[in-house]
């Protein structure tokens, strides 16, 4: 089982603090999008404040427990087929602030558990993510096809050297049932609509509008470059 992508993100920014060229005395404390900000994560209804625009709610559910979704990230992996270009995107239940000067962990989550999903989508350009519907089917490495699907509940990453097994309270994949429509993409702002089945046979819902951070923009290179962030990441890939 891969390790959690979060801790892959730790061996990010330790390796960013340690081997930065730049001078690194006064390296800022960068905060994810401002979800009270007009199109980031947890806006809810339309311009005019419509309450009753419920379906632009963030959040995903599984086996009808509900979890919201706050703020996420957009990785780019490059060229994994010939032709075919990988986007990583990691959805978090909860805002956070990273901050370069803490290299032990700096992560500082509003929330004490944080539930993700890790979702891998195919396209036939190295331009950017594409609007359209992309099919779940890990076995298949084609444009409009997500290949990767993992679900993470409840973790608790106070405790850095415990097992996986031991940080979060669930683990779950989807293999083969399902779709994850990309909606709409202005800028920064994207819009997710996700419905699927797990491999225990549990229904998955997700509906996500706001920014994603990209991480090559955050680290200046991108995340397969650095051998650390991979040996964490243990996600199955094909180069």
């Amino acid at each position: 089982m891969k390790k959690l992508f979060l801790l892959a993100l730790l061996g990010f920014f330790t390796m960013t603090t340690t081997t930065s060229c730049s001078s690194d005395d006064d390296q800022p404390i960068i905060e994810n999008p401002d979800p009270d900000e007009p199109g980031n994560g947890d806006e809810n209804g339309d311009e005019n404040g419509d309450e009753n625009n419920e379906e632009l709610e963030n959040f995903f559910s599984l086996d009808e427990e509900q979890y919201p979704l706050k703020t996420g990230f957009l990785d780019f992996w490059g060229e994994e087929e010939e032709g075919v270009y990988a986007w990583d995107v990691t959805l978090l239940s909860s805002d956070f602030t990273f901050n370069f000067q803490n290299e032990d962990f700096p992560f500082e989550f509003e929330d004490d558990l944080v539930s993700f999903i890790i979702i891998e989508l195919n396209t036939d350009t190295s331009q950017g993510l594409q609007v359209g519907t992309y099919q779940i089917d890990e076995d298949n490495f084609s444009p409009f096809v997500c290949s990767y699907f993992d679900i993470s509940l409840q973790c608790d990453f106070t405790d850095l050297e415990a097992d996986e097994e031991e940080v979060c309270e669930g683990f779950f994949y989807i293999e083969s049932i399902g779709t994850v429509e990309v909606v709409s993409i202005e800028g920064d702002v994207y819009e997710f609509k996700i419905e699927g089945e797990t491999d225990e046979g549990f229904d998955f819902e997700a509906h996500y509008k706001g920014e994603l951070l990209d991480l090559e923009s955050v680290f200046g290179r991108p995340s397969k470059e650095i051998e650390y962030n991979r040996n964490f990441n243990k996600k199955p890939r094909r180069k």
